[in-house]
């Protein structure tokens, strides 16, 4: 608020910075991207959707923002590598799946878990 205040152009895009573009573009942040948007229109809403965890030594991700995964997902069942109905059942366990947990190989195995 301080640099918008005091007349910088500030930009967010992707990941946490989509997230404060959609809460302060009515102050005058610039939101840019796809996960701006989805924030904006309210499509995603919760933190959790952009929260990666990293590993503390390296700083490298450990885990796949819930962004990604809708992403992954909807790009397979627009291409038909999965289906609707496992669309919609991989997305409601990644949603359920606490943000730190969250990997592209968790998620097929509690899905096979649960198939």
């Amino acid at each position: 608020m301080s640099a918008l205040d005091a007349g910088v152009k500030v930009v967010g895009g992707a990941s946490m910075g989509a997230l404060r573009a959609s809460e302060l573009d009515t102050h005058g942040m610039i939101g840019i991207g796809k996960v701006y948007e989805w924030y904006r229109d309210g499509i995603i809403e919760s933190d959790d959707e952009v929260a990666v965890s990293t590993n503390p030594e390296t700083f490298e991700p450990i885990s796949v923002p819930l962004v990604n995964i809708r992403e992954t997902l909807r790009a397979a069942s627009s291409t038909e590598i999965i289906s609707e109905k496992e669309h919609d059942q991989l997305l409601e366990l990644a949603i359920n799946t606490y943000y730190q947990d969250r990997s592209y190989l968790g998620l097929v195995k509690e899905g096979i878990k649960k198939a």
